[in-house]
């Protein structure tokens, strides 16, 4: 549906502005991730996955609700980093998945980061699925995660890897008594004006040659 069609998303909209703190590169860095992962494009393109960093409560939990909710959750993978990097079976849980990441990185020394590198870079990796032989895939989702704090990372540290991450800050804490737990259902209301708007974004990161804004 077009986005002059749709309804005005009043929940979304001010979801988003708080998540941001009426940042608007912010926003449109959001949007734009939000379009590409909605969307059949590699996410390899852009050579980055998302981190969101924020304190508890700040509303980064419920963006990757939303969007488990529109892409449907049997396209979506919770995998940690460290297992993303299990070159065994770990990297099976990939498999078909549009949306991969979890939801609360833990604070963990990661030996080897070359699968990391691999997939968001578009290079075949090795799958395998206990009891049957390896085979090679191109992961086409997007990586997304989710983090109180940033990372800890050992063993290679190269320009490279630090390269591959968008962090997007998250500063804004809402109140307990501000917080609503039905905010994904009251935004899935307004799914044909987040997923206009998200896609209205995503142009703009394809004119850019999937350069984040």
């Amino acid at each position: 549906v077009p986005l002059e069609d749709c309804n005005r998303g009043v929940v979304f909209d001010k979801y988003l502005d708080d998540l941001c703190s009426g940042d608007e590169i912010v926003k449109n860095v959001v949007l734009e991730s939000m379009g590409l992962a909605l969307s059949n494009i590699p996410g390899y393109l852009t050579k980055k996955c998302i981190l969101m960093i924020g304190e508890k409560d700040c509303g980064k939990t419920q963006i990757k609700k939303l969007l488990t909710e529109l892409i449907g959750i049997e396209y979506t993978s919770s995998m940690d980093l460290d297992k993303m990097n299990d070159s065994r079976f770990g990297t099976s849980e990939l498999y078909n998945k549009r949306l991969a990441g979890s939801n609360d990185m833990r604070y963990t020394a990661i030996n080897d980061m070359g699968i990391f590198k691999q997939l968001t870079g578009g290079d075949p990796i090795s799958i395998e699925f206990k009891g049957r032989g390896a085979f090679s895939y191109i992961y086409k989702g997007f990586i997304w995660f989710l983090a109180n704090d940033f990372p800890m990372f050992s063993g290679k540290k190269g320009k490279e890897i630090y390269e591959r991450f968008l962090v997007i800050p998250c500063k804004h804490v809402v109140k307990k008594e501000d917080q609503d737990p039905q905010i994904v259902e009251k935004m899935l209301l307004e799914r044909e004006y987040i997923v206009s708007l998200c896609i209205n974004h995503l142009l703009d990161l394809r004119n850019r040659k999937f350069r984040f804004i």
